[in-house]
Order: structure tokens, then sequence, then C-alpha cells
């Protein structure tokens, strides 16, 4: 299954159960990194992932940055920051050093806006 298709974490995943249910909920969810709920739930299951085979890490950060997309359009600025500041922290040492460039440059362009509503 094409995962651009699926909205959820792949069914090929070999994560534990609460991975993947927090990730699933997470689409779900208006604002999947919001402060006192969700972001609370993904911090929870930071090393799980990050301690998770190199193919089910890289379907579950797939799952999060399809997430991260879906609260850029239209701009959530609050759960963008954090799910940007999210995956620079999930990919930091880990996978291609390319990615956590890339999260880490987006995550700096979003912190350092003027103008959220036009930039992000």
């Amino acid at each position: 299954m094409n995962n651009d298709d699926h909205p959820y974490l792949s069914d090929e995943a070999d994560v534990p159960e609460e991975v993947r249910r927090v990730i699933n909920n997470g689409f779900h969810e208006h604002h999947p990194f919001k402060s006192g709920g969700a972001i609370g739930d993904f911090v929870g299951i930071y090393h799980e992932i990050r301690s998770l085979p190199e193919r089910d890490f890289e379907l579950c950060l797939e799952a999060i940055l399809r997430l991260v997309a879906r609260v850029e359009q239209p701009s959530c600025a609050g759960c963008l920051g954090k799910g940007l500041a999210y995956v620079k922290l999930l990919t930091r040492g880990k996978g291609p050093p390319e990615l956590y460039q890339q999260a880490a440059d987006k995550y700096l362009r979003f912190a350092t806006a003027r103008n959220w509503s036009q930039d992000f």
C-alpha cells in the first residue's frame, strides 16, 4: 500500500501498540501536537520510536511527517512549532543526516519567521 494513500502509521510497521495508538490518534486530532495533551503522548513514545529498527523508525517518521504537514496547511503555529521540534529531535543522530538537517532548517525558519501567517 502506498503510504501517501494511507493516513495512519503503516500496517507494515512492527511497533509497540502504544506507539501505533499515539501516532494513529494524531490523525483524529484537530491539533495533534496540542500542549497538555497529544504532545505529551508523543514525548512518552520518543525513546521507543528511536530504539526501533531502521525500517520501523522510518515508517513512524513518515507518519509523523504527514501529521506535521497536516497542521502546516492551514497553519496552526503552536502545533507546527511543536511538531517540527519533535521531528528535529527524533532525527538527531538517527536516520540520514540530511533528514535531520532538513528538519533543523525548517524549524529554524519557523522559529525566526516574522510573519507566521505568510511564511507558514
